[in-house]
């Protein structure tokens, strides 16, 4: 039993079941795993606002953290801009401790969306100048909440290297891997399969369809993955700007037979989505440390990804899986054809996976999110 003094913790989040995503996992695990540790946990949903017009939405949430805020020990902000900045500005306000968690850089992500940046994330965080002033505001908003914080925790080596790259001090920084939430056994793949009745070769991808996730490379290799697989379909599951592109690009190239483009899907229904595949491929160019491919993993579907970001953190090539360069279509095309007719690699990269998985648990991160929260209670207490 725990003895120590009782916390109490409010986690702003722009993400919250039954949202999925990484961020909305994240929280669920904290509310059900840091109460047996001493904490009152409680979390604060930017969705409660998100209804509202743009500027009041925010102003909004600010009250609302006021008001939730009086009665916290901890205000911890789950990114450093769309909910960090109001959080830090409150704690300040209400004397709270601060801690955040960053898992991207927001400022690429609208840089490459809205005003056309080209560079990549490593050549980004670098730079302070030769952008427009609304990325340079940004840049300097999520330096300026992860400098105002006591902590900055991040889900990977690399990204700490990403936040470091900002001007923030690494020895402020600390890396507690992103981990998988238990999931439910999915069956067997051929029943699965036979549920749907489909008995080709099956390709998933998932994510949030902006540039950087590339699947527009992936559309541009089906030609050639249909000659060799007459049964083959690539699934694409996920919602964003880039959907209508995507599906237009589908349309164009006649692929509709062979590509479908789901939308968001529920999170049981996109598991067994990955189940039934026979490969999972994430051809991505950002990540910080990826959550869908912890839960490919865990579900038990082989994995092709990236060289980028926290991935090779995760993917050890030809281990547990295999790592290509991003959009190279000759390597992504020669990768999933090794696993589409290897069933015996793929299983032991398989098996592998389940093992690494070992590393990223609920009892590898808790204790240490734990200390830090602890540690730095009793530097003020």
């Amino acid at each position: 039993m725990n003895t120590q003094r009782t916390i109490n913790l409010l986690i702003a989040t722009g993400a919250y079941p039954p949202d999925i995503g990484g961020p909305a996992t994240y929280v669920k695990i904290l509310e059900e795993e840091l109460p047996q540790e001493g904490f009152v946990v409680s979390a604060l949903p930017f969705g409660r606002v998100r209804r509202l017009p743009r500027f009041i939405r925010h102003v909004a949430y600010g009250f609302l953290l006021f008001r939730e805020g009086r009665h916290a020990d901890i205000i911890y902000a789950l990114d450093p801009v769309s909910v960090g900045l109001p959080a830090v500005l409150i704690a300040r306000a209400l004397r709270k401790r601060f801690i955040v968690r960053i898992a991207g850089d927001y400022a690429w992500e609208q840089g490459v969306q809205r005003f056309k940046v080209k560079d990549h994330l490593d050549v980004f965080s670098k730079k302070n100048d030769e952008y427009l002033l609304p990325i340079l505001i940004l840049k300097w908003i999520q330096k300026w909440v992860a400098e105002s914080a006591e902590r900055v925790i991040v889900p990977s080596a690399y990204f700490k290297g990403v936040v470091s790259n900002w001007g923030v001090d690494e020895d402020h920084i600390v890396v507690i891997y992103t981990v998988v939430d238990d999931i439910a056994s999915q069956g067997r793949r051929d029943w699965l399969r036979e549920m749907v009745k489909f008995d080709g070769k099956m390709l998933v991808s998932a994510g949030r369809l902006v540039p950087w996730k590339g699947f527009e490379a992936l559309i541009e290799l089906v030609p050639k993955l249909v000659s060799r697989y007459p049964d083959f379909k690539l699934l694409i599951a996920g919602d964003g700007p880039d959907f209508h592109k995507l599906d237009t690009m589908v349309s164009r190239k006649k692929l509709d037979e062979y590509v479908a483009l789901t939308g968001s899907l529920e999170k049981a229904v996109l598991f067994k989505y990955i189940r039934m595949a026979d490969v999972f491929v994430l051809n991505t160019n950002y990540e910080g440390l990826s959550h869908q491919l912890l839960e490919t993993m865990a579900i038990g579907t082989p994995v092709v990804t990236t060289r980028v970001g926290g991935n090779p953190e995760l993917i050890k090539h030809e281990k547990n899986g295999l790592l290509v360069k991003y959009n190279n279509k000759n390597q992504l095309f020669e990768a999933i054809v090794r696993l589409l007719d290897n069933e015996g690699e793929s299983q032991r990269f398989v098996r592998n996976a389940r093992e690494t998985l070992k590393k990223f648990s609920v009892e590898q991160m808790i204790p240490k999110l734990v200390t830090i929260l602890r540690e730095d209670h009793g530097k003020q207490t």
